[in-house]
């Protein structure tokens, strides 16, 4: 089929309520759907209204050759749910997408996957701890999946990338559309480091309050478990949740200070019975892996300079003292501490008490 046949089914799925994929498995195929008569579609969908009707045929007459050339131009492409690479958890949905649009690599999705999603006006402890355990999952190959919006959201992606590892953004918009505007660079990296942006709006859709718990619903479907760390009572986060748990997929939540409203949402669905995880190991025992089950991704140090190279082979998991660095390497201390800094901020080295330094990863 066309890509702009996809791109119309999926205007057709927002625009009609009735499950669109269900439909097209009993004619077969998209393609026989969309060769049908109108008022063979109209009846396969449940027996349109009048205006239904209208909307109908008003979407697959349409021109969407201006939305296919936007994913052309971005490199985007469209993954229908008959193809293999189609997520498989999107179809425990009622209605599934009908297509995805992915900027970046799909096949991340294929991977063992977990949702972290909290606050966008979360607590530095609640950001710190969704960057904490997000490093620890990616680095053992779990990909990442959040929704890409400020707080926890970024917080996640940004932890699975400073280890080199593997996230995927699930957007309440189009594909082509960067939203929110602060985070278009966090988009870029995520698409060009081997994860993917991920929506199933057609390009040109502008986020809407009624699209986030549909962006919610696919970022649920898509993890084996959703964390919710960082979370106030009226967060998103636990649409997210619930969702999870309506799909039958693990749910669990980040405790935190009782004092700190950022915390509460997590502390609810704690108390209704969702798992309590404090680190990447923690998650791991929730969907039956041990860190030496996950295959530790490969870490691109060939783009480290000689001198942060060298700082990184001396370094190990125990705390080594900067002395002692400095002394092995035969560098100056203004070269050490540069090394030593660029390692840190590339999400390698983390400092430890007493001036010693350990591998984050």
């Amino acid at each position: 089929m066309q890509p702009s046949d996809w791109v119309r089914l999926s205007i057709l799925s927002d625009r009609v309520k009735p499950a669109v994929v269900p439909v097209l498995e009993r004619f077969g195929s998209a393609d026989e759907f969309v060769a049908a008569t109108s008022t063979t579609q109209a009846e396969a969908l449940g027996g349109l209204t009048a205006h239904g009707r209208r909307v109908l045929s008003a979407v697959l007459a349409s021109d969407c050759a201006p939305q296919v050339e936007v994913l052309t131009e971005l490199g985007a492409a469209i993954v229908p749910y008959e193809s293999d690479d189609y997520p498989k958890g999107l179809l425990d949905l009622e209605c599934p997408p009908p297509c995805l649009f992915v900027w970046g690599d799909v096949s991340c999705l294929a991977r063992r996957c977990v949702s972290i999603v909290g606050s966008r006006a979360s607590s530095p402890y609640g950001l710190d701890m969704a960057c904490r355990i997000a490093e620890g999952l990616a680095a053992r190959g779990v990909c990442v999946i959040s929704g890409i919006a400020v707080g926890v959201d970024a917080a996640a992606h940004q932890g699975a990338l400073n280890v080199g590892g593997l996230t995927a953004a699930v957007t309440g918009c189009g594909i082509d559309v960067a939203y929110p505007r602060r985070n278009e660079e966090l988009r870029r990296r995520i698409a060009e480091s081997g994860g993917a942006v991920v929506t199933e709006m057609p390009p040109g859709t502008e986020p809407s309050r009624d699209v986030f718990p549909r962006r919610n619903r696919l970022v649920a479907a898509l993890s084996l478990l959703t964390v919710v760390v960082g979370a106030s009572e009226s967060s998103g986060a636990l649409i997210t949740a619930d969702w999870a748990a309506e799909l039958g997929r693990e749910v669990a939540g980040v405790p935190g200070s009782v004092r700190d409203p950022f915390n509460r949402g997590a502390h609810k669905l704690i108390r209704d019975g969702a798992h309590v995880v404090d680190s990447a190991e923690s998650v791991f025992a929730l969907i039956g892996l041990t860190g030496d089950e996950c295959p530790q991704r490969d870490l691109d140090l060939g783009s480290l300079a000689p001198d942060e190279r060298q700082v990184w082979g001396l370094l190990s998991h125990k705390p080594t003292h900067v002395d002692w660095l400095g002394d092995q390497a035969g560098l100056s201390p203004a070269a050490l501490g540069t090394a030593l800094t660029m390692l840190m901020a590339r999400g390698l080295v983390e400092p430890r008490p007493g001036g010693c330094y350990v591998r984050a990863v």
